[in-house]
C-alpha cells in the first residue's frame, strides 16, 4: 500500500483584459490546494485508489458572481472567498487476460464562504447573501465506468459517464431566470443587438438556467488490425457515441452564457488507417 500527501499554493495574478464585466480585474487569485490519499495494488489484478482533497480560493473571480456597488471600485468585479472538498475512488480490476474493468467515483462540494451581499452584474442587490452558496457548473456526484476486452487482434470497449444535477447561478435558485433586467452596450433590450450590432455585456452573466440536468452517457467501440507487416499496418474501428440518445444540455461562460447548449446526439464513426 502506497500513502501520499501533497501540499500546493498557486495564483492568477491580476488580469488587464478578460472576459467580465468592467474589463479588468485589480486582484491576484490565491489557491492552496490539500491532497491525501492511499493506494493499494495487488499483482496486475487489483488496484485501488482512495483520495481526499480540498481548495481553499481566495479573492476568487473567474465567475464574475458580485461586483462592487458603491466606492472607488463600484462595477468592478468582487472577488469572493470559498472552497472546494471532495472525495475521490477509483478501481482497476483485471479477472481474466485481456479483460479490464475500470470504475470512478467523485463526490465534490464547493461553497462561498464569504458574507458579502449577493449581487448580479448589474449591481442589483438580491436577497441573501452569497455565504454557503454552491458554486454553480459543478456536479457533486460524478460516476465514470469503462471495460475492455482484447482477443488476438480485435478489441472492443464499452465506456459511460455520469454527472449528477448542478446550479447554473450562484443564486442557487432551481428556476431559471434573470437575476437583474437585461444590459446591453446599446440599450436595454434585444432590439439594440439585431439592429445596431452592440455586444452583449452584463446581460450575459445575470441570465441563469436553474438547475442543470443530470446525465448518463454510454459509448461503444470495436477496433480490429486488419493486416500487419513490421511496423506496416492498416485497423479499422467503429464506435457509437450516447447509444441511448440522452437528452440533455450545457450553459455557462464558456459555452453559451445566454442560453442552453445542446449535447450532441448518437453517433456513429468509422473510420480505417494505414500505418506506414
Amino acid at each position: 500500500m502506497l500513502t501520499y500527501f501533497n501540499y500546493q499554493r498557486s495564483f492568477v495574478p491580476p488580469q488587464l483584459d478578460v472576459l467580465s464585466y468592467g474589463g479588468a480585474e485589480y486582484f491576484t487569485q490565491h489557491f492552496d490546494t490539500v491532497e491525501a490519499g492511499a493506494r493499494y495494488t495487488y499483482k496486475d489484478k487489483f488496484s485501488f485508489n482512495a483520495d481526499y482533497f480540498r481548495i481553499w480560493a481566495r479573492d476568487f473571480a473567474t465567475g464574475q458572481y458580485s461586483v462592487y456597488t458603491s466606492g472607488p471600485m463600484k462595477g468592478n468585479v468582487r472577488p469572493i472567498n470559498g472552497y472546494s472538498q471532495g472525495v475521490e475512488l477509483e478501481l482497476y480490476y483485471r479477472p481474466i487476460r485481456g479483460l479490464q474493468f475500470h470504475a470512478a467515483f467523485n463526490y465534490i462540494d464547493t461553497r462561498v464562504t464569504s458574507h458579502g451581499p449577493l449581487t448580479d452584474l448589474n449591481g442589483d442587490v438580491l436577497k441573501g447573501t452569497s455565504y454557503n452558496k454552491h458554486f454553480p457548473f459543478v456536479s457533486p456526484f460524478q460516476f465514470i465506468f469503462d471495460a475492455r476486452y482484447n482477443w488476438r487482434k480485435t478489441t472492443i470497449g464499452i465506456s459511460s459517464y455520469f454527472y449528477s444535477r448542478a446550479y447554473s447561478g450562484i443564486s442557487n435558485s432551481a428556476a431559471g431566470g434573470y437575476y437583474g433586467m437585461q444590459y446591453y452596450s446599446g440599450g436595454n433590450n434585444y432590439e439594440s443587438v439585431l439592429n445596431s450590432g452592440y455586444q452583449c455585456e452584463a446581460w450575459c452573466m445575470t441570465q441563469h438556467e436553474g438547475l442543470l440536468p443530470w446525465y448518463w452517457v454510454w459509448n461503444i467501440q470495436v477496433s480490429q488490425i486488419f493486416w500487419e507487416n513490421g511496423r506496416h499496418r492498416v485497423t479499422g474501428s467503429l464506435q457509437i457515441n450516447n447509444i441511448f440518445n440522452m437528452k440533455y444540455y450545457f450553459t455557462g461562460i464558456g459555452s453559451s452564457p445566454a442560453g442552453l447548449q445542446p449535447a450532441p446526439g448518437r453517433s456513429v464513426t468509422a473510420y480505417l488507417n494505414y500505418t506506414f
